[in-house]
């Protein structure tokens, strides 16, 4: 009987306490922001989106740079502030001023790369951005945040307010990295990466996949239907791309988003992003960034670039930004409707096509909104 007792404590020790299997939905959670490696076969990469806690394949560079863009949350530039700066990628381009900044990183936070101390507080622009400090304001108050950062661990921000740079937070250190061009967004998420068996790993459900058109005809585009606030409105987008949601205005405002409207065939990492919603009057009017009106920010975006005009067309107006030195198409347009506006919002980087091609794309969309 002694031994029988023992061999059945050895089987409750061995069996009735074992942890209970992590659930796909656990595992996706535990999981939420990180770069995932496929250890038992060619260590593809797969980021899992906070938003909706599935697996992006990043593929090439110039893939995991789309993917990047599409899944990026907008910010403010005082918010972002609040984040720590991990320094290992903020140099290595053009550089004027020596002070180890390239010139797009100085772009991100307003200093300037001719000037090593742009707020002249005898602390270079380098050193004030790794401390904590702003490097344009001569008041050296600790920006840093601890508690705001950790809450968005594996998030990848765009600067809303400034050129769209792109920042992944890491789910160690919660530190931001600037994520560049395309080939140093993908070193910077390939270091990241955690190992996982392909059994973990098929219980992620993929997310949406990004649609390359077979080729630059954009016709028989599908009409994107929306019911907002009493209003009916149809969004032509080309065949077969991918439509999400995207939010503006604080979470106020649905976007139906065209998610890329590629730039070619074969050029993955310079496209357009184009997003339409509808913004009702009080949203638009009140909504505020840090005491500054929202839509007068997003509309300043196109307005403080150089090259600016105005724009007309289907009963939207607004202003864009082409051939400008910061080699960003900018466009933002609105069509007064029952209620508020309907807005559209296009940006685009990189230059495999002429601005005047870009805002072709973008005419296409407007020609094919209606409203009901």
């Amino acid at each position: 009987m002694k031994n029988l007792f023992w061999v059945c404590l050895g089987l409750v020790l061995l069996f009735g306490f074992q942890p209970a299997p992590v659930s796909a939905s656990t595992l996706a959670s535990r999981l939420s922001g990180k770069i995932l490696l496929q250890v038992e076969q060619n260590g593809e990469a797969w980021y899992i989106y906070p938003g909706d806690q599935h697996r992006y394949y990043l593929g090439r560079p110039a893939d995991a740079f789309s993917i990047m863009r599409t899944l990026g949350y907008g910010i403010t530039n005082a918010n972002l502030m609040k984040i720590p700066v991990a320094v290992t990628n903020l140099s290595g381009g053009i550089d004027m001023d020596g002070d180890g900044l390239k010139r797009e990183v100085e772009d991100s936070f307003g200093s300037s790369d001719l000037l090593r101390d742009t707020d002249a507080d005898n602390l270079n622009d380098y050193e004030e951005i790794s401390y904590g400090f702003s490097p344009i304001n001569a008041v050296n108050t600790f920006l840093f945040d601890s508690a705001f950062s950790p809450r968005h661990k594996g998030k990848i921000f765009l600067q809303v307010q400034s050129h769209g740079e792109a920042w992944y937070i890491d789910t160690t250190a919660y530190n931001r990295h600037y994520l560049g061009r395309p080939a140093d967004a993908f070193t910077i998420m390939r270091n990241f990466g955690l190992g996982i068996s392909d059994a973990d790993l098929a219980q992620i459900p993929i997310g949406g996949t990004l649609v390359v058109p077979s080729s630059t005809n954009f016709t028989n585009w599908q009409p994107i239907s929306q019911t907002v606030n009493g209003v009916d409105y149809i969004v032509q987008c080309p065949p077969a791309w991918e439509v999400d949601y995207a939010s503006d205005y604080g979470g106020a405002v649905s976007l139906t988003q065209c998610s890329k409207i590629y730039a070619g065939q074969y050029a993955l990492d310079d496209g357009i992003t184009v997003s339409v919603g509808y913004v009702p009057t009080q949203t638009g009017a009140y909504y505020e960034v840090n005491g500054e009106n929202y839509s007068t920010i997003l509309m300043n975006n196109v307005l403080h670039q150089d090259n600016v005009s105005l724009y007309t067309n289907n009963s939207f107006s607004g202003y864009y930004s082409m051939a400008n030195s910061q080699h960003t198409f900018r466009f933002l347009a609105r069509r007064t409707v029952s209620g508020g506006y309907l807005e559209v919002q296009a940006i685009a980087y990189g230059s495999s096509q002429t601005d005047s091609q870009y805002l072709t794309k973008v005419n296409q969309i407007i020609d094919g909104i209606s409203v009901e």
